[in-house]
């Protein structure tokens, strides 16, 4: 009976070690293998696969922890850095290069009691970076984004606060830039939508009148700039289509106005207040001025202190070798033409002082037109004007018509 017993128990002895060898039991929620003896294997040592790494601003690592012994009971690895600034990692090891500097990656067992440790460096980004389609500037001492006003190599550029550069129109300070497609803002003249804009030697849009290469332009208040007329400070002012101001006569929808030197129009108020503020009168009732600076002739009607403007017509009197004289004259006399060379005519001229005329512009024998110019110094002495307007003065004005040349 004894012998039968013992044979038993030594059967039931070898049973349960055959079944411990494949026994698993939860531990925290894991599935903890035990030794062929009931007991948890502990970890003996932990592994990267780096222990020192390089990384560049920006970049991403992933660092891969192996836990020994293979068949240890609780191989779970808690990631932590000593720098968080400047490099991170998540909970599977990958590692983010944030900005310049140094940081250590450990990898630990969950009790701490083994880790394992990598080193990072960080280069600091240096100088143009482009991420997510956009660009930004690295400071290339400390690898930090670089802000607002930026200039390199000679070209300025704007960087926003989050450090991206800045294309097209940008507001700053209450001044308008405009930063080119590469980012470097612009000067001079520019382009844009059909419209021309000028930026300041310091890139702020201009406003306003400016004086470039011996012409002057006027920048509407959004910046553009003016064509045509304008009306500023209580003067009219025209600009031609390339933006440059007029002055002396320019014909508009059919019309003559003159300008003077400063741009502004000559205005019919103006011209009478300056002539009856002269204290000038005629002995008829008109008064005929030359205005030789603004190749100009006006016809006024009315008395002394009370002229009233008719007539403005264009003229070109003499040249700077032959001037048209300067003073106070009278009408004294007229005929239909006379001949000024072999194949060459004037008509309707009205004389005002010794050989000095008022004429028609030069022309053929068979009265066609030979030289048509006006609005500029162009005769010997004389006062061309256009075959209407010499018409006009040789029919309408009298004999003792004032005519006051200056």
């Amino acid at each position: 009976m004894k012998k039968v017993l013992k044979l038993f128990l030594t059967l039931l002895f070898t049973s349960c070690i055959a079944l411990s060898s494949s026994l698993t039991v939860m531990a925290d929620g894991n599935d903890v293998p035990l030794d062929t003896n009931g007991i948890a294997v502990p970890v003996t040592e932990v592994i990267l696969d780096k222990k020192d790494a390089v990384l560049e601003a920006g970049s991403t690592l992933k660092l891969n922890a192996s836990v020994l012994p293979e068949n240890a009971s609780n191989k779970q690895i808690l990631w932590t850095t000593s720098n968080a600034d400047i490099a991170s990692v998540d909970a599977n090891g990958l590692v983010t290069a944030i900005k310049q500097g140094t940081a250590v990656i450990t990898a630990a067992t969950s009790d701490g009691q083994k880790t394992a440790v990598c080193n990072v460096t960080i280069n600091g980004l240096k100088g143009w970076v482009k991420t997510n389609e956009k660009w930004y500037y690295y400071d290339a001492a400390t690898g930090i984004k670089k802000t607002g006003w930026l200039n390199d190599k000679g070209m300025w550029y704007y960087l926003l606060d989050n450090g991206e550069m800045k294309t097209g129109w940008q507001k700053v300070n209450d001044h308008w830039y405009y930063l080119n497609q590469n980012g470097a803002m612009a000067m001079g003249w520019l382009s844009y939508n059909g419209h021309w804009y000028y930026l300041n030697p310091n890139g702020d849009m201009a406003v306003g009148w400016i004086y470039k290469n011996g012409q002057w332009y006027y920048l509407n208040p959004n910046g553009d700039m003016a064509v045509g007329w304008i009306y500023k400070n209580g003067q009219w002012y025209y600009l031609y289509s390339n933006g440059a101001m007029a002055t002396g006569w320019v014909q508009s929808s059919g019309t003559w106005y003159c300008l003077y030197k400063n741009g502004a129009m000559a205005s019919k108020s103006d011209m009478e207040s300056s002539l009856n503020s002269s204290g000038l009168g005629s002995a008829t009732k008109y008064f005929i001025t030359v205005d030789n600076n603004n190749q100009m002739v006006n016809v006024y009607t009315g008395s002394k202190g009370h002229w009233s403007l008719i007539r403005s017509m264009r003229c070109a009197s003499g040249t700077a070798a032959t001037p048209t004289v300067r003073g106070l004259y009278s009408i004294y006399g007229r005929g239909p033409w006379f001949r000024a060379g072999s194949n060459t005519i004037c008509k309707y001229w009205t004389g005002f002082y010794d050989n000095y005329l008022f004429h028609t512009i030069l022309l053929d024998n068979n009265g066609n037109i030979q030289d048509p110019t006006l609005g500029v110094p162009a005769s010997h002495g004389c006062v061309r004007l256009a075959i209407d307007d010499a018409w006009f003065i040789y029919d309408k004005m009298p004999t003792g018509t004032r005519v006051w040349s200056y």
